[in-house]
């Protein structure tokens, strides 16, 4: 089973973000900030990552993402931002950081589930 670490610190997204995923048949596991979000990566070892990129006012998003990027452990999981703000530079900011993709906020579902099988092809719920 595909098991993905969601990390923000927004108790309504985690809540939609875990039904919509658990009920495609994904294993979520879920984090409310950066550093939180690096150590469960680590010790759960997800297949995928969405990674809201503004946790309490500051970028801890793109920061944690550079840790898991920066770790021969986790840099092979594919990591995802959930943002508000889709300008360019944002956009760059979170490729810059590691990113392989970005979701806007609010999610369009079939579009996040679009981008989970494009960067998991083959894996199954």
């Amino acid at each position: 089973m595909v098991k993905i670490l969601i990390v923000d610190d927004e108790p309504d997204n985690l809540d939609i973000l875990r039904d919509v995923l658990t009920a495609e048949g994904y294993r979520v596991v879920e984090a409310v900030d950066g550093p939180t979000g690096v150590a469960t990566a680590r010790t759960e070892r997800p297949d995928f990552v969405l990674m809201d990129v503004m946790i309490g006012g500051n970028p801890q998003g793109l920061v944690a993402t550079q840790q898991l990027k920066a770790s021969a452990d986790t840099r092979h999981i594919p990591v995802v931002a959930l943002t508000a703000s889709v300008l360019p530079e944002n956009r760059r900011s979170a490729i810059d950081a590691g990113c392989c993709d970005l979701v806007a906020k609010p999610f369009d579902f079939d579009h996040l589930l679009g981008i989970i099988r494009k960067y998991l092809p083959g894996a199954s719920a």
